[in-house]
């Protein structure tokens, strides 16, 4: 989302010439929809990871083999989880099966992985897509991200004219010789 908001806004910035106002909204927007994107899909879920509990259940779901063993496991194994009076060995011995049918397991099947295998080929093509255009483009590229960056940089054109003469305040009539270098296509 980065690259391909950096990429629009210094298309419209080479095509319409914004000026420091208009940089800085887009500069803003292009670096507030990525600190959402961040938000949402790598702090939040990092921050907010499901409880013991809900791993056990989401297991089960997974594979039914468990039969409800796993999270009473999970369960039974809490100081506390059970009463003084209640049947210990009976907690014990599920613990054990649970152990038994877990152990030749590999749990790592069980995570999903297709989405983020998806988004990252995308993520990849289109990292190598932008730096591929930004190398192209050569020093249009770089003054534009630079002027992406609030930069005073003039916009990159196939003619640039470079004022040599400078501010000069002249009385009415008086004459000045104005100086400038054209560059590119004359």
């Amino acid at each position: 989302a980065f690259i391909i908001l950096l990429a629009a806004a210094m298309l419209g910035d080479w095509w319409l010439d914004f000026p420091l106002a208009a940089r800085a909204t887009t500069l803003a927007l292009t670096l507030g929809v990525t600190g959402f994107l961040v938000w949402r899909f790598v702090i939040r879920p990092v921050r907010h990871q499901p409880d013991d509990d809900a791993v056990a259940l989401r297991i089960e779901r997974a594979l039914p083999r468990f039969r409800s063993r796993l999270i009473s496991s999970v369960q039974f194994s809490r100081p506390g989880a059970l009463p003084p009076g209640t049947a210990v060995s009976l907690a014990r011995m599920t613990i054990a099966e649970t152990e038994e049918l877990a152990a030749p397991l590999d749990f790592t099947e069980i995570i999903p992985t297709g989405e983020l295998k998806k988004v990252s080929a995308w993520a990849v093509a289109v990292l190598a897509l932008g730096l591929f255009a930004f190398m192209s483009g050569g020093e249009v590229s770089r003054d534009l991200l630079k002027r992406a960056f609030l930069s005073s940089t003039l916009v990159p054109r196939h003619t640039r004219v470079n004022v040599l003469t400078g501010d000069s305040r002249i009385g009415i009539g008086d004459t000045i010789r104005l100086e400038a270098l054209a560059q590119g296509v004359v």
